[in-house]
């Protein structure tokens, strides 16, 4: 009875390490495809950030080329608008040496109207004075002819008066 004991004794012990075994095959067989779903789902991960980063890379260049583009666009804007001013100014400053020297041209061609007009009166002026002085120096020459006739009467009458005195002396 002992023998049989025992015998069920080992029986049981070896259908417990049996039961066991296959309890920590299943474990380890579990445990096993748990590390194999979490080396799978860190792969997946890994692919996920990869694909990730490389979209963020990509998206970086895309606005790093656009951030270029609005750069170059508002330095050609920038340099067209102050080309623009520039030729503005430019264009305000001929204008405005035009308008000056229009002014500058209307300002002599005044001087020389007021010039020729000045002339033209100084010709005027002497022309009158030419006349008055020629008037005067005629009245003095009439005045010297009259004064020189009555000169000559004067000297006419003494000498007849002399002529007859010396006749009624002889």
């Amino acid at each position: 009875a002992r023998a049989a004991a025992a015998e069920r004794a080992l029986a049981d012990a070896e259908q417990t390490h049996r039961e066991s075994q296959r309890t920590a095959s299943v474990a380890a067989g579990e445990a096993d495809e748990l590390r194999d779903r979490q080396e799978q789902r860190l792969h997946e991960m890994q692919l996920e950030f990869d694909a990730l980063e490389g979209a963020a890379r990509a998206r970086g260049k895309a606005l790093e080329a656009e951030r270029a583009e609005l750069e170059s666009q508002l330095r050609a804007k920038y340099e067209a608008k102050t080309f623009g001013m520039e030729q503005h100014y430019r264009a305000l400053d001929a204008a405005r040496r035009e308008a000056l020297e229009q002014e500058a041209g209307r300002v002599h061609a005044a001087a020389d109207e007021r010039a020729a007009a000045a002339e033209a009166a100084r010709g005027t002026l002497e022309s009158q004075l030419r006349a008055h002085f020629e008037r005067e120096v005629e009245a003095v020459r009439l005045e010297a002819a009259r004064g020189q006739e009555q000169l000559r009467a004067t000297m006419q009458k003494e000498v007849d008066a002399l002529d007859a005195a010396l006749s009624r002396g002889r």
